[in-house]
């Protein structure tokens, strides 16, 4: 079984230290378009690295695991990224938030992340176009730099250079640190503002891959049935209260059974049903966190609530508001259902009674973390053809193939 230790990066330096690390890191939500912009505006200042130009001009190829460079993957909670090398830089790229702490842990998977890789190849200069793409919360900042510190790993973020184990370093790291907070909070309030604003013009404030099989996000950004859905998707209710089929089975029957949803068709071609997904689990765990919405249309988001001390944010009232307590925001939203509902509330209960055990080597988050063998899923390699994986089911540990292309992303 290959160890995490050799399998890091194929080909990466034998030295304990490696000269350069560049970090290009943009939020989960930005996608792909942010980080082709983030790829340039990092590389464009590095020109003086070697091979930097072909790095640049290969784009967002690593992400996808194509190109010419040989990739190591990752994925932990909502984080997802490839740590690659080409004569002698090693380049990590993230798609993930560098605030948010993990489901049920203390830390995020991103600056986890960046701490095992300096920790392990201790660069001596690390590359980043703004500290906000390193950190972007005080809470997560100090295990950064204690790294940092450790490796005596000179910081360049953009022209400026940052020497933590020196006084002045120290002090402009915690500067840095308080800015992109602080920047960070005003960017929360802005967005959740405007999240607000949407809602109590009665449209639907997330986009249309939030939105279940069966229905469908129109023109207006108001959520409708999906009519040519409705029996494919009772079929797959049925199916999920069938606890002899594996969570794999029932997306499969399912698929067959024409269920298909805008993200997968993104994902894998126009064609693609729920027999085409990757991580079933995954998918059984979203479905099963929708079933309330198949019972009776309500569908209800939850936000904490980011203006500490209001008790009223426009239209809508704070929840649970206290001098200690910023308190909570409820949007609800009634959706229409078929003519007889989606399925008997007995089908309904016995799907969200699905063995956790079924799902439990693609959770991510919380107790799922805790209860999965340690090295699940954090140990990836290439051939020419097709990327594999190594998972967990729970009793043994699993080596998954898929072909290369598009970097797997979570179905919700």
């Amino acid at each position: 079984m290959p160890k995490r230790q050799k399998r890091v990066v194929e080909g990466a330096p034998k030295e304990s230290r490696i000269e350069h690390l560049v970090v290009c890191r943009e939020s989960d939500e930005s996608g792909y378009v942010l980080m082709e912009g983030m790829i340039g505006q990092t590389l464009g200042r590095l020109g003086h690295l070697p091979g930097v130009d072909e790095v640049l001009a290969a784009g967002l190829a690593p992400l996808r695991k194509e190109g010419p460079f040989s990739v190591f993957s990752y994925r932990k909670g909502g984080t997802q990224a490839v740590l690659f090398e080409h004569q002698g830089v090693m380049y990590l790229y993230s798609l993930g938030s560098a605030a948010k702490a993990n489901i049920g842990e203390q830390e995020n998977a991103f600056v986890s992340l960046l701490v095992d890789v300096i920790d392990k190849f201790r660069p001596k200069n690390l590359y980043v176009a703004t500290f906000s793409r390193l950190v972007r919360s005080t809470e997560f900042a100090g295990s950064l730099q204690g790294s940092l510190k450790r490796a005596r790993t000179l910081v360049h973020i953009g022209d400026v250079v940052l020497d933590l184990n020196t006084q002045d370093g120290m002090i402009r790291w915690s500067v840095f640190s308080l800015i992109a907070d602080m920047e960070r909070t005003l960017i929360v309030q802005r967005l959740f503002a405007g999240r607000c604003n949407k809602y109590a013009r009665g449209k639907y404030i997330l986009g249309d891959n939030s939105v279940p099989p069966g229905y469908v996000l129109n023109g207006d950004d108001v959520v409708e049935l999906d009519k040519d859905m409705v029996e494919p998707v009772r079929t797959m209710l049925l199916l999920m209260a069938d606890h002899e089929l594996s969570d794999r089975q029932v997306l499969a029957e399912a698929g067959r059974a024409g269920v298909t949803s805008l993200t997968i068709r993104r994902l894998h071609g126009d064609d693609a049903t729920y027999s085409d997904i990757r991580n079933p689990g995954g998918v059984i765990s979203t479905l099963v966190e929708w079933l309330p919405t198949y019972a009776s249309g309500v569908c209800e988001l939850v936000y904490p609530n980011p203006f500490p001390g209001a008790r009223q944010i426009g239209s809508l009232m704070v929840e649970g508001a206290t001098e200690e307590e910023a308190g909570k925001v409820r949007l609800r939203y009634q959706w229409p259902v078929p003519k007889d509902g989606w399925a008997p509330a007995e089908v309904l209960a016995a799907a969200a009674r699905r063995a956790p055990h079924r799902r439990e080597s693609v959770q991510s988050g919380g107790a799922a973390h805790r209860r999965r063998k340690p090295l699940a899923g954090w140990v990836s390699w290439c051939d020419e053809r097709h990327q594999y994986q190594l998972m967990t089911d729970t009793s043994m540990y699993i080596i998954t193939r898929d072909p290369l292309g598009a970097i797997d992303k979570e179905v919700e």
